[in-house]
């Protein structure tokens, strides 16, 4: 039921997406268009796994701890096995949502460089509901202490401010939230793989155009900017060092959810 679930609602969110959102042009008028719907695939695939996976760990919990202690199973096992199938399954809804709205929307970035990070962004946060469905003893009360935690990892992804527009005392304050958010290496690696190469369609403010990229145009080809602008100049995102470190910092992320979620579920889920 949940693996359906899943599918099903990747399905119709691609769809609904799309059609919002369908054939946007490569013109600077729909650049902002395309990062929310960018933002807006971090949610659906980071979120909606991580809230799934919240609501369905506490009902199995009373089976677990029975198995467990008649000595059915390993804590090893449920956890491999349980992982096992959420790979798959989200694998499967992921690659559905992301063959939708990269055809429907026309995005002009890699298929795979798009849909990898929101896998691995996925499984990152079907650890936490994993975590806090163990803590927990009911959904009603995991799953309000999911959301807080995402929403504020999601606030800091990067879509609302970037770091350099904080004030210094400000980021203090806020770096610390900004690394440690999730969303944010996955949406610096979605937006990099979506605007590194090529040039807008040709664009002319004295025609009547909406051109606004036209102050980082080419002063030898004004008509035409490049698309990188967009992260790095708007976005500030640092196009070597995202496509340098971000998969590294996000498989390390997940390979720490992978450990902690261990620990927390021997020590929360299987007391005595």
């Amino acid at each position: 039921m949940q693996g359906a679930f899943q599918l099903k609602s990747a399905c119709a969110t691609g769809v609904v997406y799309g059609l919002v959102f369908f054939q946007q042009q490569n013109t600077q008028e729909r650049t902002q268009l395309k990062i929310a719907a960018l933002f807006l695939s971090l949610l659906m695939n980071g979120l909606v796994p991580g809230i799934i996976t919240t609501l369905f760990v506490p009902l199995e919990r009373p089976t677990l701890r029975r198995e467990y202690f008649n000595g059915v199973w390993r804590l090893a096992e449920y956890l491999a096995a349980r992982s096992a199938v959420n790979i798959v399954v989200h694998a499967g809804a992921v690659t559905i949502y992301v063959v939708v709205i990269h055809s429907m929307i026309d995005f002009r970035g890699a298929l795979g460089h798009m849909l990898w990070p929101l896998f691995l962004l996925g499984l990152i946060t079907q650890q936490l509901g994993l975590i806090l469905g163990s803590v927990f003893d009911a959904a009603t009360k995991a799953v309000p202490a999911f959301m807080p935690i995402n929403i504020l990892a999601v606030i800091f992804a990067g879509f609302f401010f970037q770091k350099a527009f904080l004030t210094k005392d400000a980021q203090k304050i806020l770096y610390p939230l900004w690394y440690i958010s999730p969303y944010r290496y996955v949406f610096a690696l979605i937006v990099t793989n979506e605007f590194k190469e090529g040039k807008f369609t040709a664009c002319s403010i004295p025609e009547g155009d909406n051109c606004p990229y036209a102050g980082f145009a080419d002063s030898v080809d004004e008509r035409h900017v490049s698309r990188d602008v967009v992260a790095k100049d708007v976005l500030k995102i640092d196009v070597a060092q995202t496509l340098r470190w971000n998969w590294l910092i996000i498989l390390a992320y997940l390979l720490a959810m992978y450990l902690i979620t261990f620990a927390i579920i021997k020590k929360s889920a299987l007391k005595p």
